[in-house]
């Protein structure tokens, strides 16, 4: 049961970053605190909620510009 969990999981938290990388600003703001959040570690799970808050403040910009 375990190694079949931590599978599901580990999809569910590509799945997240895809919508937070595709979504809007305020989509990927809600996967980085959810990364916060839950407190997932390792290297690619900073890459990426590093990745995702530039994404949220860039998008932020643009549409202020707009």
């Amino acid at each position: 049961m375990g190694e079949e969990c931590g599978r599901h999981a580990r999809a569910g938290f590509w799945r997240l970053v895809h919508i937070g990388l595709t979504g809007t600003a305020d989509d990927a703001e809600t996967v980085a605190d959810i990364c916060e959040h839950f407190g997932l570690g390792g290297d690619s799970t900073a890459f990426y909620q590093a990745e995702l808050r530039e994404r949220m403040r860039a998008k932020a910009k643009r549409v202020r510009r707009v």
